[in-house]
């Protein structure tokens, strides 16, 4: 609609119009489409390869042909061979096409230990948090113990305060596999990330903050405002 405004406004009254203004105008339009198409395309073509690698759609093959390593990806994916599996869930991280409904599925049919629990990590660097959260709160509640501790560190991953919400509205009494799976990744999580892990240690066991603390090297008490 701005486009064909723009169009109009450049077209239409030309009389009033003089050549430095509709030369200017007449770019801003084009810029505009420009930016439009951009992010289109961006949009559709992240959905089409993921939808492409992981086996919920071939609209890829409509757009373009794909390349040999989103082929191999799928075929990995969909292999008898469990390792070749297990690359391709990492590829989907590598390739940034995580989708976590699909891999929610897959970890849910996977046969192989391992690779289960490779899905279960790979899902806490969705960037679609929501949807990932939600599949490994789901994942959670059938989840044998082996599984469990996986399932809380990649929702820490996510969100600590995702964590929190999590164990306080359904789990309220794993709180020692809550704990271990925030100390499992706060040494390699960011600044950002480590303060709210910590956090959620306070919220969650007061009393074994003090010995996160002295196990981590941390001499200030956070803050914790949410």
């Amino acid at each position: 609609m701005v486009v064909i405004a723009g169009f109009r406004l450049i077209f239409n009254g030309a009389e009033a119009w003089g050549p430095m203004m509709k030369k200017y105008y007449l770019s801003l339009t084009f810029a505009c489409v420009a930016v439009a198409g951009l992010a289109g395309g961006l949009l559709v073509g992240g959905r089409a390869l993921t939808g492409f690698v992981t086996g919920s759609s071939r609209a890829m093959v409509l757009l373009y042909r794909p390349s040999f390593e989103h082929v191999k990806n799928a075929t990995m994916l969909n292999s008898h061979d469990g390792l070749k599996r297990l690359a391709g869930y990492y590829a989907l991280l590598q390739n940034n096409t995580i989708d976590p409904g699909y891999l929610m599925e897959r970890c849910r049919d996977e046969p192989l230990p391992v690779n289960r629990k490779a899905i279960i990590w790979i899902l806490g660097f969705s960037r679609d948090r929501d949807r990932a959260r939600a599949a490994l709160e789901a994942l959670y509640d059938g989840a044998p113990e082996e599984y469990r501790h996986g399932i809380l560190a990649s929702l820490a991953r996510l969100d600590a305060n995702a964590l929190e919400d999590f164990l306080n509205a359904r789990h309220p009494g794993d709180v020692p596999g809550a704990y271990r799976a925030l100390d499992s990744i706060y040494d390699n999580a960011a600044p950002r990330v480590q303060e709210k892990i910590l956090c959620c240690v306070k919220s969650i066991a007061p009393g074994m903050l003090e010995a996160f603390m002295r196990a981590h090297g941390i001499e200030q008490s956070p803050g914790c405002a949410r």
